[in-house]
């Protein structure tokens, strides 16, 4: 999944009437674009047979947790 990302030329002002709305619609699809991603890492994990979720360290019923942990994470930094 791609997300937008524009320069700091590219964006609106956010002082603007349009610069805010644009800035809550970018947010609001950077939101949706991560969240698509996350459901596509779910759905290749929960795809796995235990014996392979053994072997990355996972189990069954920890997968959401940790795919959701690890992206705060990144979202983060």
């Amino acid at each position: 999944m791609n997300h937008i990302v524009l320069s700091p030329a590219a964006r609106p002002a956010k002082g603007t009437p349009f610069g805010r709305f644009a800035a809550v619609v970018l947010k609001w699809w950077n939101q949706v674009q991560e969240e698509r991603c996350i459901r596509a890492t779910l759905f290749t994990l929960h795809r796995l047979n235990d014996h392979t979720l053994r072997d990355i360290g996972l189990e069954r019923d920890r997968i959401e947790p940790v795919v959701r942990a690890r992206n705060a994470r990144q979202s983060r930094s």
